[in-house]
């Protein structure tokens, strides 16, 4: 348990009566070192004897007297060893412990000797005198000195104790020694006179502080005086002669350089960035007039003759009271956005400022935004807005090898309608990955990006958007027209979203059905009001020319405000009453440009390999020799697109092709039962005539012939000696069997074969169909190769049921 020195010492008193005396009590061993009480013994005791312990602490503290003493009584005290302490605590029995840190001493002492001695103490104390002298704040520096200098050979003077603590200095020692150093201080303070000079404390420092200090300390040594500047004040210490004649020079200092110089204050915002306190601003300014002008500490120094320098302060604080309702705002930016928003020379920057009526500042990755207190909320906002607007990222989205295929198709016709709509980038994987999903990017800024990517989920299950924007119209749709949306939903295969606020009707579907939409939707509208809305109907082939004729159909709705829709079969026309006429009138030019210019010619999936030619040989050379451009569409039909011109003799070059491929391509039937009669043994009749005719031909089982060749007369005589065999055959039937009879086909063994072994498997399902179910007993009871014993030796045999039975 803690003991502290005076507990220890009234425990050791009088030979350690009171310790012996509880160790007997309580046959316990108490030991006190190193500010601690060790209790030794068996439990009880050792908790009887802390109650003791306790008690006594209790009696010391009643027993205590708690004592002020200053620096110069402390002395006296412990001088010489504690001498008087040791005198003193012999002659009362007592105890007493001096805290020099405290500035007090304890006595300890019995209730029946406590008067006589704190008699005896004071008496003691008494002999040590003490006087305390009042030190203005402004000389406290200067009566301590550089390191205490000055007080301290106070001290050493007049063999003292000096100690200064809140403008009060306590002097103790021997009287005669304190009154000669009392006498001394008042004889400073009486050569040091306070003097005060009102200034401003910036204006002070600039009129006498001077460049490093040199001013003032040339003006103490020339006025002999103690010069201090403090707010609102100039403080002059000294003698009384020296301090009048340093005040009057120091106002004068003060009155001419208040002429001659002036500072404006303002806010640190606006110190910061105002336009017109820039630096080079500052420099124009100063010659304008013709003064000299310093920013610093959020202020603005003035200097030059007093007629300029009141002139260029009252022009300073206009500019102020310009900037009493701007503020300053933050917003974060992330590094490597910064570059963005700056543009190509600071020029986006420059354009945000200007339309936002703020000022930006950029430090780091934060930007400072300095205007009208009203205007930086929009201010913030319309930066956000840019940079979501020039910030361009990348989103990857996860989809099948299935689902790219809708991107891909008709040359990648969705991707580009989605790019054009919505101004984003769209990049789909060149080789799919071996493990994992395949990833489409969509590269845009963030509200291009959040437009952009519903459609192309869309896209990725084969579907596309479409928005007619038809403001009042819808409401008539709905109302007025024969048209159920529900109906042609069901039968587009779309989702049909009529908004009669937005004046707008969204489709989500297939192309197909999305179209579809579309035309029933427009013939309703051409119904309603035939002079806003027409339908032009339109073949393919026309259709085709117009979608190379888009640069025109634009730059005429943009002329004309009227909007045209290229969809199959027909042209949507939207445009007001009096330029409805006119689109018609250029649609139809354009539609009849287009009959002549755009051809379908049908060719047949058999017939577009030929068409096409080895390695696009064929059409190539047509496209050589007509000038036109053909493309072949669904395997079927050929695009012809070009001049009139062009595309005739592109079609007669087609035509020209076909007829060759009419007689170099023939295809006829024979008789199936002549067939192998026909072929000959090992084909010897069909070998012999390829090679005469140098043609190719084929002969199905079931009689289907066709004959290939390079000229239309060695087709023609190859299908001569095909009818010719097939003519003798017929007048010979004997041959016929021989014929069969001699081959004996391969496949009418492995014909013969399979229908043998289809009717055995259903003769044994009809057989197990009449033969009742066996119970599991009864399997067990006719195998042939259980096992006597199971492997652990067990005589039990665990059935397919599930239980075990005994064998």
């Amino acid at each position: 348990m803690p003991c502290e020195n005076l507990f220890t010492r009234f425990l050791l008193q009088n030979k350690a009566e009171r310790m012996q005396q509880t160790q007997r009590q309580f046959n316990v061993r108490l030991q006190a070192s190193n500010g601690s009480l060790v209790v030794k013994g068996e439990k009880d005791a050792v908790a009887q004897a802390i109650a003791k312990v306790e008690a006594l602490r209790a009696e010391l503290a009643s027993r205590t007297i708690e004592m002020a003493v200053n620096g110069a009584q402390i002395d006296m005290l412990l001088n010489q060893k504690a001498a008087v302490v040791q005198a003193l605590e012999q002659e009362f029995g007592c105890l007493i412990s001096v805290e020099s840190a405290k500035g007090s001493m304890k006595v300890v002492v019995d209730e029946a000797r406590r008067e006589e001695t704190v008699e005896a103490i004071n008496a003691k104390l008494a002999t040590v005198c003490t006087e305390r002298v009042e030190i203005p704040e402004c000389l406290l520096a200067l009566f301590v000195g550089p390191k205490g200098s000055n007080i301290n050979a106070m001290r050493q003077a007049h063999d003292t104790k000096a100690e200064l603590a809140k403008g009060v200095l306590e002097i103790s020692g021997k009287e005669e020694n304190v009154a000669a150093m009392k006498k001394a201080v008042e004889e400073w303070l009486e050569q040091h006179t306070i003097a005060e000079i009102p200034a401003e404390r910036q204006l002070a420092r600039e009129a006498l502080i001077g460049e490093k200090g040199a001013k003032i300390q040339s003006l103490r040594k020339e006025l002999a005086v103690e010069i201090q500047i403090e707010e609102g004040k100039v403080v002059v210490i000294g003698a009384p002669e020296n301090v009048e004649k340093a005040v009057a020079t120091l106002t004068q200092l003060l009155d001419t350089y208040r002429k001659e110089n002036a500072v404006v204050a303002m806010r640190h915002e606006v110190f910061v960035n105002a336009k017109e306190l820039r630096r080079s601003e500052i420099d124009a300014r100063e010659k304008e007039w013709n003064v000299s002008m310093s920013l610093r500490h959020d202020a603005v120094y003035i200097h030059g003759d007093e007629a300029s320098v009141a002139k260029a302060k009252q022009e300073i604080e206009d500019i102020v009271a310009k900037y009493a309702e701007f503020h300053e705002d933050s917003l974060d930016v992330p590094k490597e956005e910064i570059g963005v928003l700056l543009g190509k020379n600071g020029d986006n920057l420059r354009a945000l400022e200007s339309q936002l009526g703020v000022s930006v500042h950029i430090e780091g990755s934060k930007l400072r935004i300095w205007g009208p207190a009203s205007a930086l909320p929009a201010a913030k906002a319309g930066i956000v807005s840019n940079l979501e607007e020039r910030v361009y990222l990348t989103e990857e989205l996860n989809c099948t090898g299935k689902q790219i295929e809708f991107l891909r198709a008709e040359r990648f016709e969705v991707v580009h309608t989605i790019q054009n709509a919505y101004n984003v980038t769209i990049t789909l994987p060149r080789e799919f990955p071996l493990s994992g999903p395949i990833k489409v990017a969509v590269r845009g800024n963030r509200r291009q990006l959040d437009e952009a990517i519903p459609v192309v989920r869309e896209a990725l299950q084969g579907l596309i958007r479409c928005e007619l924007h038809l403001d009042g119209m819808v409401h008539r749709l709905l109302t007025e027209s024969s048209l159920q949306f529900q109906r042609l939903a069901l039968e587009s295969r779309c989702r049909i979203q009529p908004d009669e606020a937005a004046g707008l009707v969204r489709i989500v579907g297939p192309k197909q059905g999305v179209e579809l939409v579309q035309v029933r939707v427009w013939e309703q509208l051409a119904a309603l009001d035939p002079s806003l809305y027409r339908k032009i109907d339109v073949s393919e082939a026309v259709l085709l020319g117009l979608q190379e004729k888009k640069d025109a159909m634009k730059t005429f709705s943009k002329q004309h405000g009227v909007q045209l829709r290229l969809l199959p079969q027909a042209v949507l026309v939207e445009a007001p009453a009096a330029a409805m006429d006119e689109a018609v009138a250029f649609v139809q030019t354009l539609a009849d440009a287009a009959a002549q210019e755009s051809l379908l010619i049908p060719v047949g999936q058999d017939r577009v390999a030929f068409v096409i030619g080895a390695q696009g040989a064929r059409i190539n050379g047509i496209i050589k020799q007509s000038g036109a451009q053909l493309r072949v569409l669904r395997d079927e039909w050929v695009h012809v697109l070009g001049t009139p011109e062009q595309a005739a003799k592109a079609r007669a070059l087609l035509e020209a092709a076909l007829e060759e491929y009419a007689a170099t391509h023939v295809a006829f039937q024979v008789d199936e039962a002549l067939v192998y009669a026909i072929r000959g043994p090992r084909n010897s009749n069909l070998v012999r005539i390829e090679r005469e005719c140098r043609v190719r031909v084929r002969l199905e089982q079931d009689g289907a012939v066709s004959i290939v060749g390079n000229a239309g007369e060695d087709v023609a005589n190859a299908r001569a000696a095909l009818e010719k065999l097939e003519e003798e055959a017929r007048a010979n039937p004997e041959q016929e069997t021989a014929y069969r009879g001699g081959e004996k086909p391969r496949r009418r063994e492995r014909e013969q074969g399979a229908e043998e072994r289809k009717q055995k498997k259903e003769r044994e399902a009809e057989a197990e169909a009449e033969t009742p179910a066996e119970s599991v007993w009864e399997k067990l009871k006719r195998a042939p190769l259980l096992p006597s014993k199971t492997v652990g030796g067990s005589d039990m045999y665990k059935s397919e049921s599930g239980y075990t039975v005994e064998l």
